[in-house]
């Protein structure tokens, strides 16, 4: 006798759960491509949830339902279930589901079936039949919402979700047109062209409702390592300048205390830096709060707000003695200790040092500096380094010293590419060029 479809529903997701971090990533895209299929089926779903951080890392083209084509204009918005609350990331996406079940009976047929017969060849946004009919979709969905908004975020956790989804949804056409323009995540800053592109998106979304003018400044963060960049685009691009323009200027408001927010919580895991912590993230954090304090200084003089005014004074302050007190000293002594390790391999004839280690370590001591300089450390930071040059001068003297001609030699080369590392090409051949005459 078979089973219960239910039972074996609950069944196969458990073997899914079990397996999926041995998946081949082959597999894993297949796998994603037969739930998508699925639409919003719950074994689909759940299936997706388990893959979820596979499918995050891998980026497989996916198949278009009409529920990921209606969240398209949110879908930057959303965050994890098991992720810490992020203040860019204002829509939980547990909520898609049950909001999807709501809208989708109460959209136009003719709306459904338009979108039905681009839907079965276009396998991205990009596709021009699919660019011609989804706003229709889009912008009924925001209607659907309006109408029904009480009976809808009855069926989620948080209201403030669907006043997110609504806003994006009626903004489709600006949010479109920014994604057209910053097509690749992690970039480090808008060129002057790209920021003029995104306050005129920001401002015509702004000109529909504070809400829109929100979102679409929020999902333009979203594609910068720093999202305090474009608060800085904003603020020097005339954006809420002028009495006329008193919606742009909440929308200003509510999108610095935003980026306010997030970098406080980047500040206060960047204040739990350990050695154990990888010193690439933490590299990467004090230039995500470097570049922070650079766009919060140019907005803070053109708040009202008295509160949140004084929240931007307060972070550079912090930052400042987070990097001089924590990240600075334990960065550079962990080198220290790593360039004493290697050289003790070396002198036992070993030669087993972690090389990448080191070097990665190295790197991320020099990308702290210019994340440094922005609060007056950058001084701070050159002594450090110095100080580790001049342990590695007398360790070179060691390996130098050391027995075997070829050996001393291949020991000398490998701390010079040390020193490059953490000082540059020209203190390495600098450093080359006393070494190796002697070794």
């Amino acid at each position: 006798m078979s089973r219960p479809p239910e039972t074996s529903r609950t069944a196969v997701l458990a073997d899914l759960s079990r397996r999926a971090g041995r998946l081949s990533d082959t597999t894993v895209i297949e796998i994603t491509g037969l739930l998508d299929r699925g639409g919003v089926d719950p074994a689909a779903v759940g299936g997706r949830e388990i893959l979820r951080a596979r499918i995050r890392v891998l980026k497989p083209a996916r198949f278009l339902t009409h529920c990921r084509l209606f969240c398209v204009p949110f879908e930057m918005l959303l965050s994890e279930a098991s992720a810490s609350a992020d203040p860019l990331r204002p829509v939980d996406r547990s909520a898609i589901l049950p909001m999807w079940e709501a809208v989708e009976p109460a959209l136009p047929p003719a709306v459904l079936e338009a979108t039905a017969a681009t839907l079965a060849d276009a396998r991205s946004i990009r596709d021009e039949g699919l660019r011609a009919v989804a706003p229709d979709l889009w912008a009924a969905g925001a209607q659907v919402v309006d109408e029904a908004f009480d009976r809808i975020a009855a069926r989620i956790d948080d209201p403030g979700w669907l006043v997110a989804i609504r806003a994006a949804l009626a903004a489709h056409r600006e949010i479109l047109a920014l994604r057209m323009v910053l097509a690749y995540g992690g970039r480090p800053a808008p060129d002057d062209a790209l920021a003029g592109e995104i306050v005129r998106a920001v401002r015509a979304a702004a000109a529909q409702g504070p809400d829109e003018g929100y979102v679409a400044a929020v999902t333009a963060a979203l594609h910068f390592a720093a999202p305090a960049v474009v608060l800085e685009a904003l603020a020097n691009g005339g954006f809420a300048d002028g009495a006329a323009r008193a919606g742009e200027r909440v929308v200003l408001e509510r999108f610095a205390a935003a980026v306010c927010a997030d970098t406080e919580r980047e500040l206060a895991l960047l204040a739990r830096f350990d050695p154990a912590t990888a010193a690439a993230d933490a590299a990467e954090a004090v230039e995500s709060v470097a570049a922070a304090v650079h766009g919060l200084r140019a907005v803070s003089p053109r708040l009202r707000d008295a509160g949140l005014r004084k929240r931007l004074a307060a972070i550079e302050p912090r930052f400042r003695a987070t990097l001089a007190d924590a990240v600075l000293p334990v960065t550079a002594d962990r080198v220290l200790r790593r360039i004493d390790d290697a050289v003790g391999q070396m002198l036992d004839g070993s030669d087993m040092a972690d090389a990448v280690a080191i070097e990665a370590d190295m790197i991320a001591l020099r990308r702290m500096r210019a994340g440094a300089e922005a609060v007056a450390l950058g001084a701070e930071v050159d002594g450090r380094i110095a100080a580790l040059l001049a342990q590695m001068e007398r360790r070179a003297a060691q390996v130098v010293d050391g027995e075997g001609a070829g050996a001393r030699r291949r020991r000398v080369l490998v701390l010079v590419r040390y020193v490059e590392q953490l000082a540059g090409p020209a203190t390495a051949v600098r450093c080359m060029q006393r070494w190796l005459p002697a070794a």
